[in-house]
């Protein structure tokens, strides 16, 4: 070796995306019972928003991170290629994520692709698919929407791509940020 000792990353600091219009619409159609708007239906899932709430969030997150985290300045950013965490990302208001714009987006930790089942309530999905939902129970982590993907494989990417970041040889201690879904697997 070199003479300079080299470590592995010594934190990985995951972050959830603030409340997105979707988590709204989607809590309430549970409480009420109903359906989702034809507006609602026809955006895609990457394309949600965060709330006014989620934004607030994303901020006291950044606030709480900045000071209990190394000053919020991490060696890499990584963040879901989905709007409601890029967003998150920039409310976040990380030192070094502003000024250098290091953050690195990956499609891989955005969350389960959900196909011709995105935006239908689960009633909605047991009526028009009945013979694929049948097969919810018996195929497990391996079962996937039709058009979507198997919540096994994207659990597989990222903890290959989380292996390869841990094992990842740094000069100094370091942190990384990753902020990603709630159905990312992880």
């Amino acid at each position: 070796m070199s003479g300079i000792e080299t470590l592995r990353p010594t934190e990985l600091v995951f972050v959830r995306h603030g409340e997105s219009e979707a988590n709204i619409v989607y809590q309430t159609a549970k409480e009420r019972g109903g359906g989702y708007s034809e507006e609602f239906r026809k955006k895609p899932n990457s394309e949600m928003e965060l709330t006014q709430r989620g934004i607030e969030q994303a901020m006291a997150a950044g606030k709480w991170i900045r000071k209990n985290i190394n000053g919020g300045v991490f060696a890499q950013y990584y963040v879901s290629s989905f709007k409601r965490a890029m967003h998150t990302a920039g409310y976040l208001q990380l030192p070094e994520a502003e000024t250098k714009g290091v953050w690195k987006v990956r499609d891989y930790i955005r969350e389960q692709a959900y196909g011709y089942f995105d935006n239908l309530t689960t009633k909605e999905q047991k009526e028009k698919y009945p013979e694929i939902m049948a097969r919810k129970d018996v195929d497990g982590v391996y079962w996937a929407r039709l058009g979507g993907n198997q919540w096994q494989i994207l659990y597989s990417e990222q903890r290959l791509e989380l292996y390869k970041l841990c094992t990842v040889r740094f000069q100094e201690k370091t942190q990384l940020l990753w902020l990603t879904e709630t159905s990312s697997g992880l």
